[in-house]
């Protein structure tokens, strides 16, 4: 009976139906709700927190490319401060004093100019409030402002370098925020942009280094002695030139590095009723390390050239004289421009070696070929007189090269700075050679005429080099300048007068050279020609004194030009003047310079 009675007990218990309740569901679904709510409030501002970490970041980052904007500037630039016109209405400024409203403690004298608010941008200066596409970052505005104030009453204290970025947005909940990020700019005693061309952003002090080298002006010129007025009467021709190659070549290095050379040919010109040119082409190249120049010329850069156009240029015909000016139509250059000098292509010399030095160099040449002339061919009633002519400059048979060359050395670099040792030293050089130069001839005489007995020419040069070189810095070699074995030979009046022209300066005057040629059976024209040679000194100077730091020491080799001036007075047979003119032969001056000053106590 018992076991019967407990079996069917189980049975009920197992109909019976147990589980959760309504209630007890709904309380828990609210407590997960509750929970959920809490969870996603949290991710929201988390969202939200992110998205303004975000800003704050982006902000920075222009705040910080403002500034390496500002820095990147000139520093001349930089302290010409604000345009006064652009800072109008800026709560940030107040009677001149820079208070920016997110720091009370700031109160600083700001930099303005009077510059018109005109013209292009020069950011981030002006407009020196910026809030347009270049601020704006996925769907965020930005404002930057940028401010330039006294670091302390005077200029010499450096400047305050403020950019100040604001933004407002939901991740803000409305309320504008802003980030500032400030920078002093300061260029210490000595090192401040004296010279903007090699230093012109504060930095630290370093060593400057300048070498030249090239050669001034040379040629024939063939001018009246009475301005304006024509050679000879019936002419229109007022001036003949005929312009010699020149070369220069030249490197700078502080803050800056940089090399340019310049190759330029031959140039003819006959100014008259109409003017005519020939050649005056020119290669030029530069390289450097300045940003602002752009890539394109670092670190190096080549150029040749040619001359073109016609090899004479002649005066249009005229019942009294014609005149041409001549000039080789063969010469040629190249230039060379690099911040770091390696094998190849080569940075030469002034002898054509090869510089390998990893530094600055710069290097020029140019090859003038020929014969330079200027000619005159007579025409009277009566008949014609033997053309002459008035001066040559000779370059061959044998063309020279000329070379210039200028380069920094940071070790040896023979035969150049070489003993120089720490932080190195800078050479420049030139050199060229020309061939036999006369001028002043008379035109040959015919049966009949009269022509002073063993009369050539009124001054014959022959044999003329001209070599300088010099070098500044740490263990300089010494200057060098020299003519060579260059001789004169001038009229005297009744013979020739030998020279041999050396370092020293001289003026020589030529004696009178006359001639009078016949035309139908009477005289027709008298040739007389005076004239003088000047000869400028060759020598070196040197100035400033080891350790070269309060003032720079420079060494300039000069080798001096040699000047041959003759005039011609022509007159026919009356004693009636025809003209009056002076054949100016310059043959220019050869010049290499360096400096050197050391880095000065910051």
């Amino acid at each position: 009976m018992l076991s019967s009675a407990i079996q069917r007990r189980v049975r009920t218990c197992g109909r019976t139906d147990h589980g959760f309740t309504l209630t007890e569901v709904m309380v828990t679904l609210f407590v997960i709700s509750a929970v959920l709510l809490g969870l996603i409030t949290v991710q929201v501002r988390a969202l939200a927190s992110v998205g303004l970490a975000k800003e704050r970041q982006q902000a920075t980052a222009l705040a910080n490319r403002t500034m390496e904007q500002i820095r990147a500037l000139p520093y001349d630039t930089v302290a010409a401060g604000l345009r006064l016109c652009d800072t109008t209405g800026d709560s940030n400024i107040s009677a001149g004093q820079f208070q920016p409203s997110y720091d009370s403690a700031v109160n600083e004298p700001i930099v303005t100019n009077s510059t018109a608010c005109t013209g292009a941008p020069l950011a981030p200066l002006y407009p020196h409030i910026q809030n347009g596409s270049e601020t704006l970052v996925g769907s965020t505005q930005y404002r930057v402002r940028t401010y330039v104030s006294r670091a302390g009453a005077t200029a010499a204290d450096g400047y305050w370098l403020t950019a100040i970025v604001d933004w407002s947005t939901s991740n803000t909940g409305g309320q504008s925020k802003l980030v500032a990020v400030r920078s002093r700019l300061f260029s210490p005693t000595g090192c401040s942009s004296t010279s903007t061309a090699t230093r012109p952003f504060a930095g630290p002090c370093q060593a400057f280094f300048y070498s030249d080298a090239g050669t001034s002006a040379a040629g024939i010129t063939v001018q009246s002695t009475s301005d304006g007025a024509p050679l000879v009467t019936g002419s229109d021709v007022v001036r003949l030139e005929a312009k010699l190659p020149s070369l220069s070549a030249r490197t700078q290095n502080e803050q800056i590095v940089s090399a340019q050379s310049v190759s330029a040919t031959s140039k003819l010109a006959v100014m008259a009723s109409t003017d005519t040119e020939a050649g005056g082409q020119a290669a030029t190249s530069a390289a450097d390390t300045d940003p602002a120049s752009g890539i394109g010329n670092s670190p190096a850069a080549a150029a040749n050239v040619s001359y073109s156009g016609a090899s004479t240029l002649s005066s249009s015909s005229s019942p009294t004289a014609r005149f041409s000016i001549d000039a080789p139509n063969s010469s040629s250059g190249s230039t060379y421009s690099t911040t770091q000098a390696g094998s190849s292509p080569a940075c030469k010399d002034d002898a054509g070696t090869a510089l390998v030095s990893n530094q600055a160099c710069s290097s020029a040449s140019v090859t003038p070929d020929g014969t330079y002339r200027a000619r005159m061919d007579v025409t009277l009633p009566g008949g014609n007189v033997a053309g002459v002519d008035l001066a040559t400059i000779a370059t061959t048979p044998t063309p020279t090269v000329w070379r210039a060359y200028g380069a920094r050395a940071a070790l040896p670099l023979a035969p150049h700075c070489a003993a120089t040792s720490g932080i190195g030293c800078v050479a420049s050089g030139v050199r060229r050679a020309l061939g036999v130069v006369e001028v002043g001839k008379l035109p040959g005489a015919r049966s009949g005429d009269t022509v002073q007995a063993g009369f050539s020419s009124m001054a014959r040069l022959s044999g003329l080099t001209a070599v300088a070189g010099s070098e500044s810095g740490i263990t300089p070699g010494s200057a060098v300048a020299s003519r060579g074995a260059t001789t004169l030979d001038y009229w005297n009046g009744s013979g020739y007068t030998s020279v041999t022209l050396g370092n020293s300066a001289g003026t020589f005057t030529l004696g009178t050279a006359s001639g009078t040629y016949r035309l139908a059976g009477v005289d027709g024209l008298t040739v007389t020609m005076t004239g003088t040679v000047v000869v400028e000194p060759v020598g070196v100077a040197t100035s400033g004194t080891a350790p070269c730091q309060a003032t720079a020491c420079t060494s300039t080799a000069t080798v001096g030009a040699v000047r041959i001036n003759v005039q011609y007075d022509l007159v026919d047979g009356s004693g009636a003047p025809i003209g009056s003119f002076l054949v100016s032969t310059d043959l220019g001056s050869t010049v290499a310079q360096t400096s050197y000053k050391a880095a000065p106590s910051a």
